[in-house]
C-alpha cells in the first residue's frame, strides 16, 4: 500500500487522451439518455473540475519548459470541456447557466495556455 502512495501520478499522454475521449463520449451518451437533469448537472460539474485539473497540469508543464507534455494535458482539459458542453445542451435553469459561464472561462484559459505553447514551440 505504501508503495502505491510513493508512485508519482502518470504523465498525461496521447494514449490516455484517446482513452479519455472514448470514456467521456460513453458517459455523455449515457447522461443524454437519462431524464434526470440533476445527474447531468453533477456530471458536468465533475467534467469541469477535471478540465481545471488538467489545465493546471498544463500550466505547470509549460512553466517547467515542457510544451509537448503541456499539450497532452491541455488535450485532456479540452475533452472535459467537450463533455461538459454536451451535457449542458440538455440542461436548463440558473445552475446550468452558471456552468456555461464557467465553461467559457475555462476555454479562455485554455486558449491562453495554447498561445503560450505555440510561442515556446516556435
Amino acid at each position: 500500500m505504501d508503495d502505491d502512495k510513493a508512485k508519482p501520478d502518470p504523465e498525461p499522454t496521447e494514449e490516455i487522451f484517446s482513452a479519455a475521449e472514448i470514456q467521456l463520449a460513453a458517459l455523455a451518451v449515457d447522461a443524454w439518455r437519462t431524464d434526470r437533469e440533476d445527474y447531468r448537472i453533477s456530471d458536468c460539474v465533475n467534467a469541469l473540475k477535471t478540465a481545471v485539473a488538467f489545465l493546471r497540469i498544463s500550466r505547470e508543464k509549460l512553466a517547467g519548459g515542457s510544451p509537448r507534455r503541456a499539450l497532452s494535458a491541455l488535450n485532456e482539459a479540452r475533452a472535459g470541456c467537450e463533455h461538459a458542453r454536451l451535457l449542458l445542451e440538455t440542461c436548463t435553469g440558473p445552475e446550468a447557466e452558471s456552468l456555461r459561464t464557467r465553461l467559457v472561462s475555462i476555454e479562455q484559459e485554455m486558449r491562453g495556455a495554447w498561445e503560450s505553447m505555440e510561442a515556446m514551440l516556435a
